[in-house]
């Protein structure tokens, strides 16, 4: 697998976002929907590669109405990374 994880996990989110381009409205479902998938694909692509370390990442997507954040741990024995939130008010 070449590439970085960010550029995996974008480049999956924007194939996804392709089957409706034009469609600017995501439900909070569909939006979830697509980051459990992005995950999932980047696990296979993980596993396909015999990538054995640990896989850290934080996902964030926003509909402009809607924010949906996950943290994210590939392996139940390491710490997930931390998840830092603030609001600009």
């Amino acid at each position: 697998m070449t590439g970085n994880k960010a550029s995996c996990s974008n480049a999956v989110k924007k194939k996804k976002q392709l089957r409706k381009p034009f469609d600017a409205h995501f439900t909070l479902d569909e939006l979830r929907v697509a980051m459990v998938q992005t995950i999932a694909q980047i696990n296979r692509w993980q596993d396909e590669a015999g990538v054995t370390e640990a896989s850290l990442m934080n996902f964030a997507v926003s509909t402009g109405s809607y924010v949906l954040v996950t943290r994210y741990n590939n392996r139940n024995a390491t710490e997930s990374a931390s998840l830092f939130y603030s609001s600009g008010t």
